[in-house]
This record gives C-alpha cells, structure tokens and sequence, in this order.
C-alpha cells in the first residue's frame, strides 16, 4: 500500500535527520563567547535537523507514527531534565 510506503519513508527520514548535528541554525542571543556550546547541548533533547524546531517536527512525526525506536530515541528522563533546566535559565 503507498500510504505504508511513505509513512515508512517518512519515520525513516525524520529518524535520520534528528540524529544529524551539521548543519545547524542556532537562532539564539549570545551575550557572551561563554554562552557559545556545541548545538548537542542546547538543549540536547531536541538537538539535531537544522533547527531547534525541525527536530521536534521530527520527533512528533515518529510518535505520531508509533515508530519510535526506544535505544535510538533522545527522549531521555536526563535530558527532559536538562531541557527544564534550560528553560529555567532563560
């Protein structure tokens, strides 16, 4: 069926490009060069794609999809952690 085909397609390619650091659009305020981090940790929930947002395009796709890969996924009690942290300090 070609419903299956692309939904597999797309699981596929959201699952590649949330796991893809380069390139990367930062798109926040550096006040600093201290606030300059590698784009994994800012925050590293959500990191990968091009965007912030484009990676969690991607993760909503795979959860919408039931597809979800449990030992590939970034969706971690840790960096949940780290992302509420993030949003703390901001």
């Amino acid at each position: 069926m070609a419903l299956q085909g692309t939904l597999q397609e797309l699981t596929e390619l959201a699952l590649t490009v949330i796991q893809r650091r380069f390139p990367f659009f930062h798109g926040q305020l550096l006040r600093s060069e201290d606030d300059l981090e590698d784009p994994s940790r800012l925050p590293p929930v959500f990191c990968g794609a091009f965007d912030w947002h484009s990676a969690v395009h991607g993760h909503w796709t795979l959860v919408r999809a039931l597809h979800v890969d449990r030992e590939r996924t970034q969706l971690t009690s840790e960096h949940v952690a780290d992302i509420e942290q993030f949003l703390d300090a901001s």
